[in-house]
């Protein structure tokens, strides 16, 4: 068993340092972030600004109707792809396979593409420490830290917990969502009270349930702040 375990660290070990080059058409061709291959590159469909409160595509940079009828605790989102089969083995090579090469990528996409405007913190969505286990990293901070980086602002990483280890929502629809989060996370960090804007990062945003209960966590403990999302990829 101990053996195994070792295995697994050495394995993410190698997937920073040396990313897999035998890859055929997913390969990175080089070591400068983000060049990826040509015929990859045409099957990623990059977001194009739609509602600017959940990023659903097709309203013309206006409120949809659905934001306009419900209650949103995300004020706005952006998103870097629309989740498409090729987002889809992007992503899923870096949280179930250990592809930790893919964090530069999104990163070095996410900062040209994504419009940050009087931002204060970032946040990444928290995992359980029990998933935190078990995947050995939180792929959404590990984007967030090169974003921090990049933007300039800091990187909320204390005090910001996911308190209830929610089943997987693959399978569940947006109601089954919003109840599988009820109450999952927990804020505690006296240095958002002095905030006006914080950013929250995820991977794929599908209903945005996951979005949505972290933000009214941070409203509810601070009311003055503005929560935007920014996303690796909207589910449409």
């Amino acid at each position: 068993m101990q053996s195994n375990k070792n295995h697994s660290w050495i394995q993410r070990l190698e997937n920073w340092v040396l990313p897999p080059v035998g890859k055929g058409r997913h390969a990175l061709l080089s070591t400068i972030p983000a060049d990826l291959d040509d015929v990859l590159l045409a099957e990623l469909d990059f977001w194009q600004q739609g509602c600017p409160r959940c990023a659903m595509p097709g309203t013309s940079h206006h409120v949809c109707g659905d934001c306009l009828a419900h209650p949103h605790f995300v004020d706005s989102t952006q998103a870097l792809l629309v989740f498409n089969d090729a987002a889809k083995q992007m992503i899923h090579g870096l949280k179930y396979q250990g592809e930790l090469f893919w964090v530069r990528v999104f990163a070095e996409l996410m900062a040209q593409r994504i419009t940050a405007e009087k931002v204060d913190a970032l946040i990444a969505v928290p995992l359980h420490p029990n998933r935190l286990v078990e995947r050995g990293f939180n792929q959404a901070y590990e984007v967030a830290k090169r974003l921090s980086k990049h933007y300039g602002v800091p990187l909320i990483d204390a005090g910001v917990i996911r308190q209830i280890d929610t089943p997987h929502q693959t399978l569940l629809d947006k109601q089954q969502r919003q109840r599988n989060l009820k109450a999952a996370f927990l804020v505690d960090n006296a240095a958002l009270s002095s905030m006006q804007k914080v950013v929250l990062i995820d991977d794929v945003m599908t209903t945005g349930a996951t979005l949505e209960q972290l933000a009214k966590t941070l409203k509810q403990a601070y009311p003055q702040l503005q929560v935007e999302a920014w996303v690796l990829a909207k589910a449409v």
